[in-house]
């Protein structure tokens, strides 16, 4: 959902993402903006309750009078993080050595995977990246 500030004049994004940790669902509500990245609200589930749809059903509860957005929910199980540090090579170059550095590093063939990245600070010429992978059958369009 893209909307303004009240106060700001600038552009926002807010998205709910709900992760199951195979006891109780997570979940964070999170706004991002061009001054960065707010950590909104984070709640969970009662004990046993795993139906992240009927978690995420009650839309007042979870987007409150601001109305609704989108809500990601992902079996977390099946995803990986990793941090690596690279060295700085030519941005249009950079995807692809993220991916490699991934694929050396996956669980799975890449083909049964989605990667993400996100590039983090330059220091003594490595850059951090930190990469998330996600089997396939776990990501839900």
């Amino acid at each position: 959902m893209n909307k303004r500030h009240e106060n700001e004049d600038v552009l926002t994004s807010e998205v709910i993402a709900i992760s199951s940790d195979g006891e109780r669902l997570g979940a964070v509500k999170l706004r991002k903006h061009n001054s960065g990245l707010d950590l909104v609200w984070v709640r969970s589930s009662e004990p046993g309750v795993l139906d992240w749809q009927g978690f995420s059903a009650d839309k007042d509860r979870l987007w409150g009078k601001e109305g609704g957005g989108v809500v990601v929910g992902f079996d977390s199980a099946n995803v990986v993080f990793y941090d690596v540090q690279m060295p700085e090579v030519k941005p249009e170059t950079f995807s692809s050595m993220v991916h490699m550095q991934a694929e050396t590093r996956l669980p799975l063939p890449v083909d049964q995977m989605e990667v993400a990245f996100k590039r983090g600070e330059l220091k003594d010429d490595q850059v951090s990246v930190t990469i998330a992978a996600a089997q396939l059958t776990t990501c839900r369009h």
